[in-house]
């Protein structure tokens, strides 16, 4: 017999033809409101709750899930990076295809945006074959372990979507892709679990152009011990975690470790934000989260009541 479970009531715990049906919150999305407070508001507490369900329901107490996004009114491209990683884990994990099944939203603009930035293929039943057609059409959800596989199929996406790469600052940014996806692949994962589980080295990303604004969005996430465990050594002490993202962001730090071989990164982060006077820069791991808005000048750090479990970062580059 299986554990009774004590979902909150607003996720609606009921079970529905043997699985949990779990319904998303109407505002799917752990971006601040006030980039000026970065802290945690209901908004993002209930994102955040939410995908702790969506993980504790399939690896503690071992449900099959039906997501319900039928009141859905706003898909933030963070959260559904996260949530994208945690389906096809399960379904990788568990190698059950369909582990996960969701009701799609009402709203017709949400519909539609499920379907155009390919979020409804990537969370979608499926395992392996899934995350290669995702890859082989170059969409918009991604996972991998290979940088110089996934920055040319990134690169590939980005341009059908029109954007032309001859630019120096575009190089750079190209450049930078596959340094966030070598950095996951070098120090994510140090002694994780989930090297054992069969995940191996694993990013989940998420690129597109927003047209209407005229920015490149890159989103990268893995799910490896974060930034506040990983700088533990070098870090002043009584940080909690933003202050401890911003101390690394701020310092330029590249080693944690005496292996001279080995680097963070976080340098390469940093770069990225600076292709122009308008990049942002968006970094959660842990429970902190950090944000650069180089057009307000603006650079915070704070704290959520939920872990992220990993890393996940966010670049916005104008691209005219």
């Amino acid at each position: 017999m299986k554990s009774k479970i004590n979902l909150p009531k607003k996720f609606s715990s009921v079970r529905v033809e043997g699985r949990v049906y779990l319904k998303a919150p109407k505002e799917f999305c752990i971006y601040p409101t006030n980039k000026n407070h970065i802290g945690c508001n209901a908004k993002v507490k209930n994102t955040f709750e939410y995908l702790e369900w969506v993980h504790k329901l399939m690896y503690e107490y071992g449900e099959l899930l039906h997501l319900d996004f039928s009141d859905l009114e706003r898909l933030g491209s963070a959260a559904s990076v996260i949530l994208f990683a945690e389906i096809t884990k399960a379904q990788l994990i568990s190698e059950y295809e369909e582990i996960v099944i969701f009701t799609l939203p009402n709203d017709d603009s949400v519909k539609s945006l499920f379907r155009k930035t390919d979020f409804q293929k990537a969370i979608s039943p499926g395992g392996h074959r899934k995350l290669v057609s995702l890859f082989d059409d170059n969409n918009h959800y991604q996972s991998g372990t290979d940088p110089n596989k996934f920055n040319v199929s990134t690169l590939l996406g980005l341009t059908q979507q029109g954007v032309r790469f001859a630019k120096p600052e575009m190089k750079l940014f190209s450049r930078g892709i596959q340094e966030a996806m070598l950095n996951v692949l070098h120090h994510a994962y140090d002694g994780e679990e989930e090297l054992k589980m069969g995940i191996g080295n694993r990013w989940w990303q998420c690129s597109f152009y927003d047209k209407d604004n005229r920015v490149l969005i890159f989103i990268i996430y893995d799910s490896g011990k974060g930034i506040p465990l990983s700088i533990d050594e070098v870090a002043p002490t009584n940080m909690d975690d933003g202050e401890k993202i911003e101390y690394v962001m701020r310092s330029g730090i590249s080693r944690i470790t005496t292996d001279a071989k080995r680097g963070t990164g976080y340098e390469d982060i940093i770069r990225i934000a600076t292709i122009s006077d308008k990049s942002k820069l968006l970094v959660y791991s842990g429970k902190g989260i950090y944000y650069l808005d180089k057009v307000k000048k603006i650079s915070k750090c704070g704290v959520h009541q939920k872990s992220v479990s990993g890393t996940l970062i966010e670049w916005q580059i104008p691209y005219e």
